[in-house]
């Protein structure tokens, strides 16, 4: 994988992908690019990327200037102003943006801790830890320690996995312009090649495509991650998460209870699971799902009682299970913590019928950077105020962002 620009270009199947988005290059364009990232900034002549492009057959310039015309249209160039590939006058062409080469493991298999050093297996576990309290202070140490052991111990394949997860998260929920989905999928592709096995990565790379609407993409992932590992928890979350934002809550709901089944800490998946068991008009079993959610966060907040997530998981669980009072105490433990997981917050508010603060908190989430205006536009908890004219607003502005 080669990073050129804000692409990610993988010689192997001659794909260039970004934020979702993909474009495939012809063999020959491909060569070309190639080429002109093994040397960038430098230039490459045109007499030597014709030999090296079409070694020993006799062609004229104008195959090399079709090659380069169709990358700069690949890559969104324009041609008086070109952002990666440049033109030197009687010479030849250079890239002149950024190229990066992410070390790719040579032997890989390594998903689990054997043989790496202590140290950095506690740093993974960390990361791992910041990771699920979620919110963007905890997301971004958490990328950030995935990031420095991945690069201590590049064939550490779970470490990449929790990058890319990070990475994602950071894009789409709680810090977007701060990271994009093509740096993620660039640590699944090297996760997948550090070990072809690994059902996580898989199912990571399934979650970035759903979120960059590929969804079908997305489901054929999930299908190797089950098939390689079907008592994953982690894959059953992502593979529900996928689902639960594609509102494809039929086949979310299942997922996310297998999830919590198969690590007994697990509430977040019982609260999505519940939502989308409402969702589906199954009251019974969303019920359910809020009432196990409950149980296993209390005893998460008395041994961790910062823990933010924790507190607006169990307001949320409190309010579906109709104890307002306790849920009430809790919202206000809550409401002076900045941060765009404060989303959690408004759709509480919004559920026990709070409609102001519930308005209040979105404009505070939205100012934060929250900017998920797609599952805004879908999310029931807002039902009750979706037509009042501030909540209109407030969501138009998101489309600004």
């Amino acid at each position: 994988m080669i990073i050129i620009g804000h692409w990610t270009f993988d010689p192997g199947t001659r794909r260039l992908l970004a934020g979702g988005e993909e474009r495939r290059l012809s063999p020959k364009a491909a060569e070309v690019l190639q080429a002109l990232s093994e040397t960038a900034p430098q230039p490459w002549s045109r007499d030597a990327l014709l030999e090296r492009v079409w070694p020993g057959v006799f062609v004229g310039e104008e195959v090399l200037t079709h090659a380069v015309a169709e990358l700069r249209r690949q890559l969104g160039d324009e041609f008086r102003d070109p952002v990666h590939i440049e033109t030197i006058h009687k010479r030849g062409y250079r890239l002149k943006c950024p190229v990066e080469h992410p070390e790719i493991p040579a032997h890989g298999d390594r998903d689990s801790a054997t043989e790496l050093e202590l140290d950095l297996y506690a740093s993974y576990l960390e990361a791992c830890e910041l990771f699920d309290r979620g919110g963007t202070r905890n997301t971004s140490e958490a990328a950030a320690l995935f990031a420095s052991v991945s690069e201590a111990a590049p064939d550490f394949v779970a470490a990449r996995v929790g990058l890319a997860k990070a990475t994602a998260f950071l894009a789409i929920y709680y810090s977007p312009g701060s990271a994009d989905l093509a740096a993620a999928l660039v640590q699944c592709e090297l996760a997948r090649r550090g070990n072809p096995k690994s059902a996580e990565a898989h199912a990571a790379q399934g979650f970035v495509y759903a979120i960059g609407h590929q969804y079908q993409r997305a489901l054929a992932d999930f299908r190797k991650a089950v098939a390689l590992d079907p008592q994953s928890s982690d894959v059953h979350y992502m593979l529900g998460r996928a689902c639960f934002a594609e509102l494809d809550t039929g086949l979310a709901a299942p997922m996310l209870e297998r999830a919590a089944a198969l690590r007994e800490d697990d509430y977040h998946s019982l609260m999505l699971a519940g939502k989308a068991r409402q969702m589906s008009g199954d009251d019974r079993r969303a019920r359910s799902n809020f009432a196990l959610a409950a149980a296993r966060i209390r005893p998460r907040l008395e041994a961790f009682p910062d823990d933010f997530r924790a507190v607006c998981g169990l307001s949320r669980c409190l309010v579906h299970l109709g104890d307002l009072d306790s849920a009430a105490a809790l919202l206000d433990r809550a409401r002076d913590h900045s941060d765009p997981m404060n989303y959690h917050l408004a759709c509480t508010y919004a559920r026990a019928g709070e409609s102001e603060r519930a308005l209040d908190t979105l404009e505070e989430v939205i100012a934060h950077g929250w900017n998920h205006g797609a599952w805004l536009d879908r999310d029931p908890d807002f039902d009750r105020i979706r037509d009042d004219a501030r909540f209109r607003r407030i969501a138009r502005t998101i489309q600004t962002h």
